[in-house]
């Protein structure tokens, strides 16, 4: 009898513990997390959409091809002439400056104007030197131009690695944010390459010198006879300088 009592205790106790395990649901496992999105790069600086078309380039020029404003105003041709071709000069950039040339390409109907247009870099301000086409020289008389691709002449400090095209301050338009446009040589990180152990190489026995064989002697040259020197020559008096160029921008 306490045999079958001790049977039924231990039954007893085991059922509420099958009967917890049967109605205890199965915890699910964790889902692995999604990787996080990678950051989308920001547009490139060019080509930058305007209101008249887009800008192609910034490209900078230590000189540039251009109208010779001296030889225009000597002769008083102060407004371009379609039908003439001008006299051009080789252009430098001012001291401590270099040209920004920017390349723009109108759309159908479009037109752009000398004072449209600033290069800004920190707080300064530079406005346009002068227009040309495609392929012309600049020409400062140029009010604005209205076809085709066209390009437009900014003098920047020499220094300058990245500038910002916007709208001239008397226009109160503001072009869309954009980043700043790279300009002139940019500075490239040079990684370091580790010199090659040097390798273990015998070096020669020195060998001794030989002796330094006797010099001849050698007798005084006779000098030769002084001669008369000659009267100088008269020279033509030097020309006065030329009158200082009137500058073009």
């Amino acid at each position: 009898m306490k045999t079958w009592s001790l049977v039924l205790l231990i039954v007893g106790l085991a059922l509420p513990s099958a009967w917890a395990d049967e109605a205890s649901p199965a915890v699910p496992a964790a889902e692995p997390a999604e990787p996080a999105a990678e950051p989308e790069p920001p547009p490139p600086a060019l080509p930058l959409r305007l209101h008249c078309g887009q800008l192609l380039g910034l490209e900078p020029a230590t000189s540039v091809s251009a109208v010779d404003m001296v030889r225009m105003i000597e002769t008083g041709k102060l407004e371009p002439d379609p039908a003439a071709l001008p006299d051009t000069v080789q252009q430098p950039a001012p001291p401590g400056r270099i040209f920004a040339v920017a390349k723009l390409r109108l759309d159908s109907g479009q037109r752009v104007g000398k004072t449209d247009f600033v290069l800004k870099r920190d707080n300064a301000k530079y406005e346009c030197l002068a227009l040309a086409e495609e392929m012309g020289s600049f020409d400062p008389r140029l009010h604005e131009l209205a076809k085709g691709t066209v390009r437009l002449l900014f003098a920047v400090p020499s220094d300058s690695k990245s500038l910002v095209l916007e709208y001239a301050p008397g226009l109160r338009v503001a072009l869309p944010p954009s980043r700043p446009i790279p300009f002139g040589e940019q500075e490239q990180e040079i990684v370091a390459v580790p010199a090659a152990p040097p390798a273990d190489v015998a070096k020669p026995e020195a060998k001794p010198e030989p002796a330094p064989a006797p010099k001849p002697e050698t007798k005084p040259e006779p000098k030769p006879e002084a001669k008369p020197t000659p009267p100088p020559e008269a020279k033509p008096a030097p020309k006065p300088p030329a009158a200082p160029g009137i500058p073009l921008f």
